[in-house]
């Protein structure tokens, strides 16, 4: 059964009739609460809790009482750490979300949580990512925007999985991968606007599924010809950058239908835009 206390504008449980170990599905979103409710311990087949946008400050190490979690919900809320119990849920296998909290770091124990898909760490206080979230094996997406991260850990380019990478509004400043160890061959959206990013090292040969590139507001002087390589990009977004010319090798980008430019101060028009225009990509100068 689901448990639904949505908006209610709560800070406690009200007194109602139910057995515990028939609730799969608890929801306190949008309310008052301080501290997760006792009462949800009790719920030792509970498959889903939501406890966003609520006061809560901690996550008890009893949270490992409910080792049948599949999907939790903590966004919004003003969590400063997660206990090392909550990397004990071995059947979390859908998603995490943490964003909007007060997260300054996290244990290197991610790798624990080998099933989870969807992985949401955005709007926090991070200025780094533990190695073993690499081992995230399953995960299809990863949001760690608006937060403080200079640089991203080797093991990343481990998740064989992933589809989409987020890392919008944080302060890192090169983006280098080894391409022999990369396992990015199902990306299709990476998302770097608002960093500080002048150099640019991934594999585009890898990355024959990626669709979409956001080097938005970023420090970049030159794009790498490899870039040509990425054969199922659909949109590039360079704006605001400092780049004076592009490589003749975005010509070989034949699905490319986006091309954004703008705010790049001193940018020559190649002559060989008159190409991509043929093509109805668009281009924004």
């Amino acid at each position: 059964m689901k448990l639904d206390f949505m908006s209610k504008g709560l800070n406690t449980l009200p007194e109602c009739s139910y057995d515990p170990l028939e609730v799969t599905a608890f929801n306190i979103y949008n309310n008052t609460f301080e501290q997760i409710p006792e009462e949800a311990f009790e719920m030792r087949h509970l498959k889903d809790l939501n406890i966003s946008v609520n006061r809560i400050t901690c996550i008890p190490d009893a949270i490992d009482q409910l080792g049948e979690l599949e999907s939790v919900d903590f966004g919004h809320n003003q969590i400063k750490r997660i206990p090392a119990s909550f990397f004990s849920l071995a059947n979390l296998a859908d998603y995490v979300y943490l964003h909007n909290n007060q997260l300054k770091e996290l244990p290197d124990l991610f790798g624990k949580t080998k099933k989870i898909m969807y992985l949401n760490l955005s709007d926090n206080q991070l200025s780094e990512l533990p190695t073993s979230i690499g081992e995230l094996q399953e995960l299809l997406e990863l949001r760690v925007m608006n937060n403080k991260l200079e640089e991203l850990p080797a093991s990343l380019n481990q998740l064989k999985n992933l589809r989409e990478l987020y890392l919008k509004n944080n302060q890192l400043k090169e983006i280098h991968f080894d391409g022999s160890r990369c396992e990015w061959h199902k990306v299709r959206v990476l998302d770097f606007e608002d960093n500080h990013i002048h150099s640019l090292g991934l594999d585009f040969s890898i990355l024959q599924r990626l669709q979409r590139l956001n080097l938005r507001n970023n420090q970049l002087k030159t794009l790498p010809k490899e870039v040509g390589q990425a054969s199922q990009l659909i949109e590039l977004d360079l704006r605001s950058n400092h780049l004076l010319t592009l490589p003749i090798e975005v010509l070989e980008l034949k699905q490319l239908k986006r091309l954004d430019l703008r705010w790049n101060h001193g940018f020559e028009k190649p002559e060989w835009f008159e190409e991509l225009a043929k093509r109805d990509c668009v281009v924004y100068l």
